[in-house]
């Protein structure tokens, strides 16, 4: 799923410094980061001189396919995911970080109010090996729950959210606007647990820095003019969304197919700022470092150097 913005070629008067591409490839998944992009998209930052691609990737396995063959200029991954690529040797690297946690435990349970509760009790979980199953499986162990003590099943997010609303499950772990979208439908759902809040009080850092933008360096080198203004609306573009969710609504409801005001309602419990990579680099290293204790192939077997973290 693509649309396109804008037309026509890169202005001829245009200066070898701040020279334009004819087009710019972005990709990104249906989901809250997504909407700053389809507003910055549809205000066509840079006129008609550049023609902007978005396209609405399914699966992060996708993503990570055109990203390795340098298809996109542009990407939204998962931190961990950008991070395997680059100790894979891909050249990309992180430019900032927008998505500061969106997973929250549900439960139509009265019983369940904190992690000892789940001892017992079956728990689905979105994708089996990804960061969501890595960091619920993480947080019990930090809270003296092991994953012995709980029967977790795996499924994928949307089936997850479905079964929960028909009452054929009774607890999961989901990331907004899933969460909005269960707790509209089914009203016996509550939320239990706030995995950001839950990491911050393990961790003691300022954030849970789950999934960001990254750039393809060769196009950092060819247009360092396009990758500034491309960022610097993109910024500007997530605060305006932040600020009032209603201003693209009606973009994301035709577009990700949610309705508009749950996206809406959504961003209360969605965590979105724009921080530079330089900046978010301490709290990701410390999220990376404590995946690579618990799953070293969740982030490529090491750490990424200070290289991966893009400096203005």
């Amino acid at each position: 799923m693509s649309f396109v913005a804008g037309c026509g070629n890169a202005s001829q008067n245009t200066s070898t410094q701040e020279q334009l591409p004819e087009k710019i490839i972005i990709q990104a998944p249906p989901a809250p980061p997504t909407a700053s992009l389809l507003k910055m998209v549809n205000s066509k930052p840079f006129g008609d001189q550049v023609q902007i691609e978005l396209i609405l990737y399914k699966t992060v396995e996708e993503a990570t396919a055109r990203v390795i063959k340098g298809e996109a200029d542009f990407t939204i991954l998962p931190v961990n995911t950008a991070a395997k690529l680059y100790n894979k040797g891909i050249d990309i690297s992180l430019d900032s970080v927008t998505t500061w946690g969106i997973l929250y435990l549900l439960s139509s349970e009265d019983a369940i109010s904190k992690w000892q509760d789940l001892k017992g009790k079956e728990v689905y979980v979105g994708a089996q090996g990804a960061s969501p199953d890595i960091i619920t499986r993480y947080l019990m162990k930090k809270n003296n729950v092991s994953s012995s003590d709980v029967d977790l099943k795996y499924a994928n997010s949307p089936e997850i959210a479905q079964m929960l609303i028909q009452g054929m499950i009774k607890t999961a772990v989901l990331p907004e606007p899933m969460v909005t979208q269960v707790l509209s439908r089914n009203k016996s759902v509550r939320i239990k647990l706030d995995f950001q809040r839950e990491w911050q009080s393990v961790e003691k850092t300022s954030g849970l820095p789950q999934a960001g933008l990254v750039v393809k360096n060769k196009f950092i080198k060819e247009y360092p003019f396009a990758w500034a203004n491309f960022r610097k609306s993109y910024q500007q573009a997530l605060e305006q969304t932040v600020a009032d969710p209603n201003s693209v609504a009606a973009l994301v409801e035709q577009k990700f197919q949610i309705p508009g005001q749950v996206f809406v309602k959504s961003m209360a419990r969605t965590n979105l700022k724009f921080v530079s990579a330089e900046h978010a680099r301490a709290d990701v290293e410390h999220y990376l470092s404590k995946l690579l204790s618990f799953s070293p192939d969740m982030v490529g077997g090491k750490l990424p150097d200070e290289k991966f973290y893009l400096a203005k």
